[in-house]
């Protein structure tokens, strides 16, 4: 059988296909834009509905909620990713159904005991994550045990879907459509007068299931659409999974700790300072989120080109893609992460009174961002590379890091404890697989456009506000009209020097996104 492979120029061919990158850049980053202005709103619904002590309760269910999908996920979407491009950049498209049975059957049998084991602990684990009000902690952690199967389901394919060069799957129904539900159902429940812990966590969960069904379906669309192309039969029975899964376990291991680092925090603050500061924590912390889908869309676009470039023993073309999605990923996180560390002050004043002490949370978790974006997708470029095992070895030291400074400095100073706790693990999560990369590969992220890229957001995003402040007064109007100041800056110096950052190809890709999005 002849091989199957992508059109010149596509995402698994090797060297070239910046404007294809850039192309799922733009589209995963406009669908990971409207999802951090649908989770902050949501936020800020629950808040204000709920109060600081239900709110809490409800950011710490939901997040022990999703560190459970994400051990139930086993690493499976990752083993997807790799694998369904190499089934398909191969020739080999009569497995793609066997890849996705090796991938899919065990989340849905973990998933399962994992819901068990929540509901049958759920009395122990609400009093531990809400000791001042374990009551209402109950019943919403064994709603969302119900739903965990749909969501680690759902996750799995929207996430595998990028096996088959398709984002459309991931954006239109996890980034998009998930959001947007879950906004309109705590919405109608609060106007219904549900506004319990209980209702306002169904409302977030439930929309679980419709992501999941319509998953289920897209993926069943894009396996049969890319066996006619080939022409081919599937083959019959399962297959075995020993291949993907010595690929996929250090993947597991390593997503089971990267969501507890994003998310064992809040946690802990509940804990071990009560719903009311994990209220505030969460609210803050998830303004972070508006720099973090910069990183989200660029790693959906890059991590099935790295795959293929690796697997094709083109490092040039890996390093160059990690440059350059580099470069992008300062241009686009810096201003955020600066933004927030110079409206420190102004971001926790909209939830109302007592969160106050957000803003030494905000500039410590700021700071240590953009040391993370500083590092390109590292973790990634790694994973993609075969180390995954490296990866999982960093992730645990990040986490013993974060849980180790949690347990010490939460007690003693609060919320900055937990900020500093998890500013440590950036780092650490960062530096050194950094390190290893450029050890092991010669690989690194510092190309001319990065460096270029730091030093014209550093200059118009950090000192040009930062000059205002100590002339006039850290006041928000003048903080405003210098950042507007700067910020036109910032766009004529892209401008100047957008054939250093690639911008080039970006302009290409919004032209085409803006085209595939009216005709879908």
């Amino acid at each position: 059988m002849a091989p199957v492979t992508e059109p010149a120029g596509g995402p698994d061919e090797p060297g070239g296909g910046l404007q294809k990158l850039a192309k799922d850049g733009v589209l995963g980053l406009a669908g990971a834009a409207v999802s951090a202005v649908l989770n902050v709103v949501l936020v800020l619904v629950v808040i204000r509905s709920a109060g600081k002590e239900g709110a809490g309760v409800i950011f710490a269910v939901t997040s022990l909620f999703l560190i459970a999908s994400t051990i139930a996920r086993l690493g499976s979407p990752t083993g997807l990713v790799y694998f369904l491009v190499r089934a398909r950049t191969s020739g080999r498209v009569d497995t793609l159904r066997q890849v996705l049975r090796t991938g899919l059957v065990p989340v849905v049998v973990a998933s399962v005991l994992v819901a068990l084991l929540i509901v049958g602990f759920a009395p122990t684990l609400a009093s531990w994550i809400a000791p001042t009000d374990s009551a209402a902690a109950q019943a919403p952690l064994r709603l969302l045990a119900l739903l965990l199967p749909a969501a680690a389901v759902s996750d799995t394919l929207l996430m595998g879907s990028r096996g088959f060069n398709a984002m459309r799957p991931l954006i239109l129904v996890e980034r998009i459509g998930r959001p947007v539900a879950q906004v309109l159902l705590t919405g109608a429940a609060i106007l219904l007068g549900w506004k319990g812990t209980s209702a306002l966590t169904s409302a977030w969960a439930i929309p679980y299931l419709l992501s999941a069904a319509v998953a289920g379906y897209w993926t069943l669309q894009l396996i049969r659409r890319t066996e006619r192309r080939a022409d081919v039969r599937p083959l019959a029975g399962s297959g075995g999974g020993r291949e993907f899964w010595r690929f996929t376990a250090p993947r597991a291991l390593q997503s089971i700790v990267q969501i507890a680092l994003q998310r064992l925090d809040i946690v802990l603050v509940s804990a071990l300072r009560g719903p009311a500061d994990a209220a505030v924590y969460a609210a803050v912390t998830r303004f972070l989120v508006f720099g973090q889908l910069g990183a989200q869309a660029i790693t959906s676009a890059i991590q099935p080109r790295l795959s293929a470039l690796f697997s094709a023993g083109d490092v040039a073309g890996a390093s160059r893609v990690y440059q350059v999605s580099t470069c992008w990923l300062v241009l686009l996180t810096w201003p955020v992460y600066l933004s927030l560390a110079v409206f420190s002050r102004q971001i926790p004043e909209l939830f109302g009174r007592g969160y106050g002490a957000g803003t030494a949370v905000l500039v410590v978790l700021a700071g240590a961002m953009l040391v993370a974006t500083g590092s390109g997708l590292v973790d990634v470029v790694l994973a993609m590379s075969g180390r995954t095992t490296w990866t999982l070895a960093n992730s645990i030291l990040a986490l013993t890091v974060d849980v180790t400074l949690n347990l010490i400095l939460i007690p003693r100073i609060g919320i900055l404890g937990a900020a500093i706790a998890w500013a440590g693990a950036i780092v650490a999560n960062n530096l050194v697989p950094l390190t290893q990369l450029g050890l092991a590969m010669r690989l690194h992220p510092f190309g001319r456009g990065t460096v270029l890229a730091m030093g014209t957001a550093l200059t118009w995003l950090a000192a040009v506000p930062v000059v205002a402040g100590l002339l006039f007064a850290w006041t928000a109007p003048v903080l405003l009209v210098a950042m507007a100041l700067g910020t036109v800056g910032y766009v004529l110096t892209l401008w100047r020097w957008r054939s250093v950052f690639e911008l080039d190809a970006l302009r290409g890709a919004g032209r085409r996104t803006a085209l595939v999005t009216a005709q879908s």
